[in-house]
């Protein structure tokens, strides 16, 4: 039992929060039940809450950093963390001490940190992938990336690793370049989309579908976290910048593709239209011409009684003339034939 009480102390350590905000309250809290001695400073006073929790609260940095600290967890917001460090009386820090950050973005405070810190100080690059809502039933499974950027010290670095580890995490070692090129493709797509659904007003309706449901829970997610957090999302890492253009170039080529389409339907919706035009003119013009076929058929009977009636009338008048004799009568008809037209003729060719 003595054993293990020394192995506990000996483990446990005296970690100082810098910037106790929601973030920093919720990791003192499962640090707290493992047994490490959490130390507090930040602009807002959290004096009665860390009453509270049994954590020593600092309302000056000086003190704070005098208070012997193993290690020191920067959880400020990303926008303000420059501010903050160059704030600090870092030359009254009395031994090597680990700096830890727990931003979402990862080259910025490395680099903000090699060149602040004294050469003396350890530096570990983290970023938890998960907070107070995601994490409220455990961390088990849940992605923590770090980088060791300048360690020295391996087992206090490895006893603050552990932390996370003995909570479940799923433990990634990256480099803080790869992180924030995948960030930005994950971390702050999610953030951009999620404040355009916003802008748009989307709300949850009577006849949601999941894939519905699940931008409504983005919009509302990404809601939960400030402005700021999105600006330094953004400002900070290098990579969001190509990751906005993208966004922005991708919607464009889907709005063209949209375009496109409704552009080909109009066209074959003109052409049908021009074709049943089409078909109609042939229509017309077929019973223009059934109609002519018709008048023509009508005209050549026309002709054809006419041709009749006028042979049956001169073969009467023939036949008369023939039957009195008189030879001045068919000279008279033979001449009246001869004057018929070539037509007539033809046509009383054809009836003959």
């Amino acid at each position: 039992m003595a054993a293990a009480a020394a192995s506990s102390s000996s483990s446990s350590l005296k970690v100082g929060i810098v910037g106790f905000g929601t973030f920093g309250q919720f990791l003192a809290k499962t640090m707290i039940k493992q047994g490490h001695t959490i130390r507090a400073t930040s602009r807002t006073d959290h004096s009665h809450l860390c009453h509270q929790l049994g954590v020593s609260f600092f309302r000056d940095t000086l003190s704070f950093l005098e208070a012997d600290n193993d290690v020191i967890l920067l959880s400020t917001s990303i926008l303000s963390l420059s501010e903050v460090l160059r704030s600090m009386p870092l030359h009254c820090l009395k031994r090597r001490t680990l700096f830890v950050d727990v931003l979402s973005v990862k080259e910025y405070p490395r680099n903000l940190l090699l060149q602040v810190l004294p050469e003396a100080m350890d530096v570990l690059c983290t970023h938890p992938m998960f907070g107070p809502e995601s994490g409220k039933n455990g961390w088990k499974d849940l992605p923590f990336v770090y980088e060791k950027v300048r360690v020295r010290d391996e087992p206090r670095c490895s006893r603050f690793l552990q932390i996370f580890e003995s909570e479940g995490c799923r433990m990634v070692e990256m480099s803080c370049e790869e992180h924030d090129k995948l960030a930005a493709r994950s971390q702050f797509l999610s953030h951009a989309i999620g404040r355009i659904l916003s802008e748009m007003g989307i709300e949850s309706t009577s006849m949601n579908t999941k894939s519905f449901e699940t931008l409504v829970k983005l919009k509302e997610s990404t809601n939960n976290d400030s402005f700021d957090l999105f600006s330094g999302l953004f400002i900070h890492n290098r990579f969001a910048q190509q990751e906005l253009m993208n966004l922005e170039h991708s919607f464009e080529m889907v709005k063209q593709r949209l375009r496109r389409g409704t552009s080909e339907e109009q066209n074959l919706s003109k052409r049908e239209e021009g074709t049943c035009k089409y078909r109609e003119e042939v229509v017309e013009t077929c019973r223009h011409r059934e109609e002519c076929r018709e008048e023509v058929v009508q005209t050549c009977r026309h002709r054809k009684e006419v041709v009749r009636g006028y042979v049956v009338e001169q073969t009467c008048r023939y036949m008369e003339e023939v039957g009195s004799g008189s030879e001045e009568g068919i000279c008279k008809y033979k001449v009246e034939i001869e004057s018929v037209p070539v037509v007539v003729k033809a046509c009383i060719t054809y009836e003959g």
